[in-house]
C-alpha cells in the first residue's frame, strides 16, 4: 500500500487516471479528466488541453499495453482539491511511442505528478515530471549515458 497522506478524492482521481494508461477507454478517461484541462508542462509531443492529454494517454496505452504506475508516496490537501504523487511507471514497450517502434523492452521510469480537481472531482490541471531520459534509454531510442557499456570514455 502506498504511503499517501490524507488519501481522498485526489488520490482516487489519480488512481483512476493511471488505470486508463494500462487499459484505455474513452468512458474511463472522460469520467476523470475535465474538458477544461490544462497543463503547465506537457509531455513531449502532447498537444494542448483535453484533446492533447487524451491523445498522449491513448498513445501511451498503445505503446505500453498493461502499463502500471505504482504510487510510491503522495500527499493530498485537506480540502481534497490538490495532490502530489511520486510514482514508478512500469511496463513493456510493445507498441510505437513517440516515434520509437516497439522494442519489447521493459521500462521503469520514475516521476512525479501534481494535480488539481475541479468542482466535479475531475482532473482540471496536471503536471507530470518524468525521467524521460531513462524512458527513452530503456526503450532503446538512445544509447545509455557513458556509451554502450555505461562507461565514460
Amino acid at each position: 500500500m502506498p504511503n499517501v497522506t490524507n488519501s481522498g478524492p485526489v488520490t482516487q482521481a489519480f488512481e483512476k487516471y493511471i488505470s486508463t494508461l494500462g487499459n484505455y477507454s474513452d468512458e474511463n478517461f472522460d469520467s476523470v479528466i475535465s474538458r477544461d484541462f490544462t497543463t503547465p508542462c506537457p509531455f513531449p509531443s502532447q498537444g494542448p488541453g483535453f484533446e492533447g492529454v487524451r491523445d498522449i494517454t491513448q498513445r501511451a496505452a498503445k505503446g505500453f499495453p498493461g502499463l502500471k504506475w505504482n504510487i510510491v508516496e503522495g500527499l493530498e490537501s485537506p480540502d481534497g482539491k490538490y495532490g502530489a504523487f511520486r510514482f514508478d511507471a512500469v511496463g513493456k514497450h510493445d507498441g510505437e511511442f513517440l516515434g520509437v517502434p516497439a522494442s519489447g523492452k521493459d521500462v521503469n521510469a520514475p516521476g512525479s505528478m501534481f494535480m488539481k480537481l475541479d468542482d466535479e472531482g475531475k482532473i482540471c490541471e496536471m503536471a507530470i515530471v518524468m525521467d524521460n531520459l531513462a524512458l527513452l534509454t530503456q526503450m532503446g531510442a538512445i544509447p545509455p549515458p557513458g556509451g554502450e557499456h555505461g562507461k565514460a570514455e
